[in-house]
Parts: structure tokens; C-alpha cells; sequence
């Protein structure tokens, strides 16, 4: 082939940083040039995976080309010496050895060997991986010509992480990736602290920030309601004053049966009802109250008058607490929480007619 022509072009020799038995008046030809040629690597095998393999840092200039400090052994995969390693960056990189000699003739493809490198030390590279694109772990003596040029493996992963998003001509493949301004559909994706915009449509399906919408079958958990929150003629807030219109307070109502031991529970009881009293009853009242609150007792026996007791927290006022049933008479007494005395007053006692 003419591109391996072991004859040299009077004016073409290896550059200086090669050997020091080359003259350095002369460089190589531009045929000679260390990047691989497609006819020139029949050795490599396209079968390779690229996507196996990490990407490489190149060189910081073209056509860097070093030679061997020391011999390199097959499977030596710690340490590789070189005259310097000026212009390489201390990262994962890769070099050929033997593709040419110090004349800047191209050897025998069998003889060459690509390797990666994991990072730079002094004048070595360190962390080797051999026999990389089908070629062959084996010793290269000192003074060996290496050359950082990029491998098939190398050119093909390049692509891969191209293609993996984009086009083969570099456009964004929106089935892959999401676009800024792009309609699309996104699954199983989970978005963490996401801004919706003003300009989200579809809001029969999304709750925005200041439209006005009708949830239906929601659950809201531990719901904040801002203080600017508008339309408080419609809502009643924890800490505000307002006048309710028009609105029902439903009392808690507390039914028992014949309990002996009347222990209102004042917390959850606005109206306590004891019923079909069989047994001399003692109330008495638990809880937390507030000052002003209001509780209301009602009891009719079974048709036997029954004894009434009433606990020492029961303070009547202007009226006689009862301290027995009238038969089948259903009894009312009406009491306020008094907070300066810790007692209940009771206000008022009525027996059926």
C-alpha cells in the first residue's frame, strides 16, 4: 500500500522528541501522520464494545508523540515510564506503542499495542489497561515510539454518548431527553420541588397557584392557609375575627344508659344525655374547660325515681340541683363554667310537666 511504504522522503525524519540519533532538520512527512488510517488497522476488531468503555482526555496539543523511559512488559498493568509526560493531562488517557518507528516507518501491525492509562505521576502514567481494539498485551523495549492518538473503541463511544440523546446529526432526541419548551409526556418520572409557571394549561387536571378551582375527592395534609388567602367572607380562620351568618353550630352530644358514675368528659360533651337511669347516679365532669362554656344535662329514669349526686365541682346558683327523679320525667339542668372559682354554676333545673 502507498500509505506504508517503508521509503522515506528525503526531507521527512522523526522529531527530536523521538530520538536523539535523528537529525532535527527533519519532520515527518504528512503521510506518516501518527492518526490511525481505516487501511491501516486491519487488526482491530469492530466487535468491541464502545459502550463498555470510559471516554478518554486527550493530549492538551496534536500529534503528541513521546518514547519509552523504560521497557514496558506484557501484562504490566501499574506503570508505564516515559522520556516526559509534558502536555498530558492527568486523566484518563490512551497511547499506541509500536505503530512506527523512531524513523517514523510504520511497523508491523501485530507489534502495535493500545493502552489506557488512568492518571498521571511524574514522568509515568499509572493504572494500565492493555491490549485495548483487538490488540496484543506484549513488551515494548525502551525508546519505543508512543504516540496519544484516539482508538476505534474511543471513536465509536464517542458516538454512542452522542446518539445516546441526539441524532447522528446532534439534535436532541425528545423520546430521550426533555426539552425546554417541547410538549411531551412524561412516566414514572418524579419531579422534586418543582415551579409550575403561570403559563401551565390543563388546569381541570393541575391545582395552580392562583386560579380559582373546585377540588373534588381530595385529601389535603396539614394544609397551610396563608394569611393573604382572599375571600374571608367565605372562610373561617383559626386566629381572625369575623361574624358568622347564618350558620348552625351543631352540639356534641354524649348519649349514655343507666351509667352510675357519670363522668362528663366536658372536652368532647356540649349536651350530656343519660337515659333509663336504674341506679343512683353520681355526675361528675372531666376535662379541660374554658371559661363561659356551656354544658347541658338531660336524664329521665326507668320509671323508678332515683337518687342524684352531684359532685362538689357543681355550684348552684339561684337554683336546688335535684337529688332525685321525678318518675319517667325527663330532667333538664343548665350549667356555665366559671374559670375564677373552677366550678360549674349551675343556672337552671327543669322537670318535665
Amino acid at each position: 500500500m502507498a500509505s506504508t511504504s517503508p521509503s522515506i522522503s528525503p526531507s521527512v525524519s522523526l522529531s527530536p522528541s523521538l530520538s536523539p540519533s535523528v537529525s532535527p532538520s527533519v519532520s515527518l512527512s504528512p503521510s506518516k501522520s501518527p492518526s490511525l488510517s481505516p487501511s491501516l488497522s486491519p487488526s482491530i476488531s469492530p466487535s468491541v464494545s464502545p459502550s463498555e468503555v470510559d471516554l478518554y482526555y486527550p493530549p492538551t496539543v496534536n500529534g503528541l508523540q513521546k518514547t519509552l523511559g523504560a521497557q514496558l512488559d506484557a501484562a504490566e498493568t501499574t506503570t508505564c515510564t516515559l522520556n516526559n509526560t509534558t502536555n498530558l493531562q492527568n486523566e484518563r488517557g490512551l497511547f499506541v506503542i509500536d505503530r512506527i518507528d523512531t524513523a517514523g516507518v510504520e511497523k508491523d501491525a501485530s507489534l502495535r499495542e493500545y493502552i489506557s492509562f488512568g492518571e498521571v505521576s511524574g514522568s509515568t502514567v499509572i493504572t494500565l489497561e492493555r491490549g485495548l481494539g483487538g490488540t496484543t498485551d506484549q513488551t515494548h523495549a525502551v525508546g519505543a515510539v508512543v504516540e496519544f492518538v484516539a482508538d476505534v473503541v474511543q471513536q465509536q463511544a464517542l458516538i454512542n454518548c452522542i446518539t445516546e440523546e441526539h441524532s447522528a446529526k446532534g439534535v436532541h432526541d425528545t423520546t430521550k431527553v426533555v426539552s425546554l419548551t417541547g410538549t411531551q409526556t412524561l412516566t414514572n418520572k418524579t419531579l422534586t420541588s418543582p415551579v409550575i409557571n403561570t403559563g401551565v394549561s390543563g388546569t381541570a387536571e393541575v391545582t395552580t397557584a392562583s386560579s380559582t378551582q373546585t377540588l373534588t375527592n381530595k385529601t389535603l395534609t396539614s394544609p397551610v392557609i396563608n394569611t393573604g388567602v382572599s375571600g374571608t367572607a367565605e372562610v373561617t380562620t383559626a386566629s381572625s375575627t369575623q361574624t358568622l351568618t347564618n350558620k348552625r353550630i351543631t352540639p356534641r352530644i354524649v348519649t349514655t344508659t343507666d351509667d352510675a358514675t357519670a363522668a362528663i368528659d366536658c372536652d368532647v360533651t356540649d349536651q350530656y344525655q343519660l337515659t333509663a337511669v336504674a341506679n343512683a347516679t353520681t355526675f361528675t365532669v372531666t376535662g379541660t374547660p374554658v371559661a363561659g362554656q356551656k354544658l347541658l344535662i338531660r336524664a329521665k329514669d326507668a320509671g323508678v325515681a332515683k337518687g342524684l349526686t352531684w359532685d362538689a365541682v357543681f355550684n348552684a346558683v339561684g337554683v336546688t340541683l335535684p337529688t332525685t327523679t321525678v318518675a319517667s320525667k325527663t330532667h333538664y339542668i343548665g350549667c356555665v363554667y366559671n374559670a375564677t372559682s373552677s366550678k360549674w354554676d349551675a343556672l337552671a333545673v327543669a322537670v318535665e310537666a
